[in-house]
Protein backbone atom coordinates (compact mmCIF):
# COMPACT_ATOMS: atom_id res chain seq x y z
CA UNK A 1 0.00 0.00 0.00
CA UNK A 2 1.49 3.32 -0.81
CA UNK A 3 2.84 5.38 2.29
CA UNK A 4 2.90 9.03 0.51
CA UNK A 5 -1.27 8.84 0.18
CA UNK A 6 -4.21 8.11 1.58
CA UNK A 7 -7.57 5.93 1.31
CA UNK A 8 -10.51 7.80 0.11
CA UNK A 9 -13.51 7.66 3.39
CA UNK A 10 -16.90 7.87 3.65
CA UNK A 11 -18.59 10.70 5.18
CA UNK A 12 -21.55 10.74 7.69
CA UNK A 13 -23.47 12.30 5.55
CA UNK A 14 -22.37 9.32 2.60
CA UNK A 15 -20.87 11.75 0.34
CA UNK A 16 -16.92 10.58 -0.13
CA UNK A 17 -14.23 12.25 1.36
CA UNK A 18 -11.15 12.04 -1.18
CA UNK A 19 -7.89 13.49 -0.03
CA UNK A 20 -5.32 15.38 -2.46
CA UNK A 21 -3.60 11.79 -2.99
CA UNK A 22 -5.69 9.35 -2.89
CA UNK A 23 -4.74 5.23 -3.50
CA UNK A 24 -6.92 3.62 -6.36
CA UNK A 25 -6.27 0.25 -6.44
CA UNK A 26 -6.34 -1.41 -10.23
CA UNK A 27 -6.19 -4.80 -11.92
CA UNK A 28 -4.59 -5.11 -15.06
CA UNK A 29 -6.15 -8.44 -16.08
CA UNK A 30 -5.30 -10.16 -18.75
CA UNK A 31 -6.32 -10.06 -22.29
CA UNK A 32 -6.69 -6.55 -23.56
CA UNK A 33 -6.16 -5.18 -19.88
CA UNK A 34 -2.77 -5.71 -20.74
CA UNK A 35 -2.92 -2.95 -23.79
CA UNK A 36 -5.71 -1.05 -22.06
CA UNK A 37 -4.60 -0.20 -18.16
CA UNK A 38 -1.29 1.63 -19.21
CA UNK A 39 -3.20 4.46 -21.42
CA UNK A 40 -5.64 4.92 -19.25
CA UNK A 41 -4.04 5.27 -16.39
CA UNK A 42 -1.94 8.05 -18.34
CA UNK A 43 -5.40 10.01 -19.36
CA UNK A 44 -6.64 9.75 -15.89
CA UNK A 45 -3.43 11.02 -14.59
CA UNK A 46 -3.43 13.93 -16.87
CA UNK A 47 -7.41 15.14 -16.38
CA UNK A 48 -6.71 15.03 -12.76
CA UNK A 49 -3.39 17.50 -13.29
CA UNK A 50 -5.48 19.38 -15.69
CA UNK A 51 -8.37 19.61 -13.29
CA UNK A 52 -6.52 19.99 -10.05
CA UNK A 53 -3.55 22.16 -11.66
CA UNK A 54 -1.20 19.78 -10.02
CA UNK A 55 -2.61 20.08 -6.77
CA UNK A 56 -3.88 16.57 -6.49
CA UNK A 57 -2.55 13.31 -8.21
CA UNK A 58 -3.31 9.54 -7.73
CA UNK A 59 -1.22 6.76 -6.05
CA UNK A 60 -1.86 4.15 -8.29
CA UNK A 61 -1.90 0.64 -6.45
CA UNK A 62 -1.39 -2.28 -8.54
CA UNK A 63 -3.44 -5.79 -7.64
CA UNK A 64 -2.26 -8.95 -8.46
CA UNK A 65 -5.28 -10.79 -9.59
CA UNK A 66 -5.50 -14.36 -11.48
CA UNK A 67 -2.56 -15.80 -12.62
CA UNK A 68 -0.22 -12.85 -11.40
CA UNK A 69 -1.45 -13.83 -7.79
CA UNK A 70 0.33 -17.05 -6.34
CA UNK A 71 -2.02 -17.35 -3.68
CA UNK A 72 -5.86 -16.68 -4.38
CA UNK A 73 -7.78 -15.87 -1.19
CA UNK A 74 -11.28 -14.82 -2.75
CA UNK A 75 -11.57 -16.18 -6.53
CA UNK A 76 -13.72 -13.87 -8.55
CA UNK A 77 -15.63 -16.38 -11.09
CA UNK A 78 -12.80 -18.66 -12.41
CA UNK A 79 -9.55 -16.82 -12.96
CA UNK A 80 -9.50 -13.65 -10.92
CA UNK A 81 -9.35 -13.25 -7.51
CA UNK A 82 -9.00 -10.16 -4.78
CA UNK A 83 -7.16 -9.59 -1.17
CA UNK A 84 -9.75 -8.77 1.31
CA UNK A 85 -8.33 -5.84 2.45
CA UNK A 86 -8.57 -4.35 -1.04
CA UNK A 87 -12.63 -3.41 -0.18
CA UNK A 88 -11.39 -1.20 2.26
CA UNK A 89 -10.12 1.31 -0.43
CA UNK A 90 -13.59 1.81 -1.70
CA UNK A 91 -12.27 2.74 -5.49
CA UNK A 92 -10.76 0.41 -7.70
CA UNK A 93 -10.26 0.36 -11.81
CA UNK A 94 -10.45 -3.26 -13.15
CA UNK A 95 -10.07 -3.94 -17.14
CA UNK A 96 -11.25 -7.61 -16.02
CA UNK A 97 -14.11 -9.29 -18.47
CA UNK A 98 -17.08 -7.86 -16.70
CA UNK A 99 -17.99 -11.58 -16.58
CA UNK A 100 -15.90 -11.77 -13.74
CA UNK A 101 -17.35 -9.16 -11.96
CA UNK A 102 -20.72 -10.91 -11.30
CA UNK A 103 -21.60 -12.23 -8.20
CA UNK A 104 -22.48 -15.08 -7.13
Amino acid sequence: MPTDAEKISVNSDRTLNAPNRPIVPFIEGDGTGVDVTLPVLSVVNTAVEKAYSGESSIAWMEVFAGEKRLTPIVWMAQHCCLPPNLATLLLAICSCCPNDLQAD
